[in-house]
């Protein structure tokens, strides 16, 4: 009976060493706060690159519609067969590339998104209505 309650003993002793030094290492840790900041320093990264190329997609997508818009635009000034008189074609031109100009001009991509769905949307909108059956289906996309 002896040699039993040595041997449960000896068993206690080396379960609470364990856990001891393993209460140890994680208080270690959080002391140093390394087993937290990692995974959030990687994620903070991830979100970064992530914010970084939808913000360069957006505004490429932006131009790429202003610009697609305004050389269907220029097409039509310069067709000699248009039946849309060139000084409505001309101001309206302009008014697109002021546009594109504004949103250039602006700081940060939520300017330039604010700029973009309230500026040219409404302007898109607008030369829709206006030069519906000259224009082709996909030119307001």
């Amino acid at each position: 009976m002896f040699n039993l309650t040595i041997a449960s003993l000896s068993t206690t002793i080396v379960v609470v060493a364990i856990g001891a030094i393993s209460l140890t290492a994680l208080s270690f840790l959080l002391a140093q706060k390394t087993f937290f900041r990692q995974p959030s320093l990687v994620m903070s990264v991830a979100v970064t690159d992530s914010i970084a190329s939808l913000s360069q997609s957006s505004e490429t997508e932006m131009f790429s519609e202003i610009d697609f818009t305004k050389q269907i635009f220029e097409h039509l000034y310069n067709s000699d067969n248009a039946q849309i008189p060139k000084e409505d074609l001309y101001r309206d031109l302009a008014r697109l590339l002021e546009i594109a100009e504004h949103i250039r001009q602006a700081e940060d991509l939520r300017r330039k998104s604010e700029i973009y769905y309230s500026e040219y949307k409404s302007l898109s909108n607008e030369l829709r209505t206006k030069y519906r059956e000259f224009l082709p289906d996909d030119a307001f996309s």
